[in-house]
């Protein structure tokens, strides 16, 4: 018998297309009807066949490889892939609307997911030869090799100008050395988008980065600790160890100092993907914790009938919504080329802040059962957690949109 995945098929993604400019006038944020109704089947997909093990993968830490495969029979781990490349091509708005629902059931699944389609493989896309596209992108489109980045490091995290992992050039080769740490996919992806110093002369400048393709299984690249995380247990996060590493010249992606800038875009995407984890977290502890509320009983009645617990519900639809609102507008305009820096980090303030607050209202709601392992919405406070340090923390991000604020208002 075909699994649910197996039946659906990857033919559903190829029809996700954007149509132009779509006005936001329904409850769909702008979607189109196909968009919607990839929204719609990937819901199901994502309940019948990510959402039962979620809690096993999060228990054991193990990274959830039967997910990927389920997903490769549904064409995900192509999403944003060009078709010439053997992706679906679908638009920044299709990958949040993706990722909130993988969320809803799953983190660990989630951010593997945004991270392979949002960042890396795009930074590919984008910036890379000919030659790079059709060597990495079509096994990457489908699912065979993961990407990941090579970005933060035990001294540099959101200060990417403070990096000290280098590479220097010798006749048609570069030697690459140093550390990266907190590296999502690490291990389990097999192409890494790694960004190092090749100018000795701009220390602690961004014009000094590059950016390569590096491959696992490549001499002198090896793998550190995996770390032991609260949440997001599901997810491998491991340190990249770089000894006399040889890169061949011809997987340079982007030199300085054009690689700082590709750094800066290709961020507002991530911030996207990372909120958009955030408000599928969010969203799938406040149905789980709306549908307790109209099964528990107190007091003779149902919680659900109390004010009190009617008005936390209420608090945590509205702050959904708005956080949704604010990931849809940005996104479009992503699409539309629209410089985001201040509402990519506007979005990520708000819809980190606003996970943390919903699943920890959602514990309440269940009680002394919220704190336990035996239900869900733990795991998703957990989970949401990790978010406000990817991508740039809520301090730094309101650093930036302070910045970006000074510019506009300038006296």
């Amino acid at each position: 018998m075909l699994s649910f995945a197996e039946q659906i098929g990857s033919n559903q993604l190829k029809r996700v297309r954007k149509k132009g400019k779509v006005g936001v006038q329904n409850m769909s944020y702008g979607l189109s009807e196909e968009q919607e109704l990839f929204r719609k089947t990937l819901r199901k997909f994502c309940e019948v066949e990510l959402a039962p093990n979620a809690s096993v993968w999060d228990e054991k830490q193990e990274f959830p490889w039967e997910n990927v495969e389920k997903m490769k029979k549904m064409g995900l781990w192509g999403l944003t892939i060009p078709e010439e490349y053997g992706g679906s091509g679908a638009d920044v708005v299709t990958l949040v609307t993706a990722t909130i629902e993988i969320g809803r059931v799953c983190g660990s699944t989630a951010v593997t997911f945004f991270l392979h389609n949002g960042g890396p493989s795009k930074a590919v896309v984008n910036y890379g030869t000919e030659e790079q596209k059709k060597k990495y992108l079509p096994p990457a489109a489908r699912g065979e090799k993961l990407f990941a980045w090579g970005q933060s490091e035990p001294g540099s995290g959101t200060d990417a100008t403070s990096m000290r992992t280098s590479a220097v050039l010798k006749g048609e080769k570069y030697v690459l050395n140093g550390r990266k740490v907190f590296t999502t996919n690490g291990k389990v992806a097999e192409t890494y988008i790694v960004i190092a110093r090749t100018d000795p002369h701009a220390t602690k400048n961004s014009r000094g980065l590059s950016c390569f393709i590096v491959e696992k299984g490549w001499p002198g690249f090896s793998f550190g600790r995996k770390e032991n995380k609260m949440g997001l247990r599901g997810s491998a996060t491991v340190e990249l160890i770089f000894e006399d590493c040889i890169v061949p010249k011809e997987n340079l992606l982007v030199g300085h100092p054009e690689a700082f800038r590709m750094l800066s875009l290709l961020v507002n995407r991530e911030r996207c993907a990372n909120s958009a984890c955030c408000i599928g977290l969010a969203e799938g502890a406040f149905e789980y914790a709306t549908k307790y509320a109209q099964q528990r009983e107190a007091f003779g009645k149902k919680i659900s009938d109390f004010q009190g617990l009617q008005w936390m519900l209420a608090d945590m639809a509205v702050e959904i919504e708005l956080a949704k609102a604010m990931l849809y507008r940005t996104a479009y305009m992503i699409e539309e080329g629209i410089v985001t820096i201040k509402e990519s980090c506007i979005t990520k303030i708000f819809a980190n802040e606003m996970s943390q607050r919903v699943t920890n209202m959602a514990i309440q709601i269940l009680g002394g059962y919220g704190y336990t392992k035996d239900y869900p919405v733990e795991r998703c406070f957990r989970d949401c957690r990790g978010f406000g340090f990817g991508g740039g923390t809520p301090q730094i991000m309101r650093s930036m949109v302070a910045a970006q604020l000074l510019k506009e208002f300038k006296v």
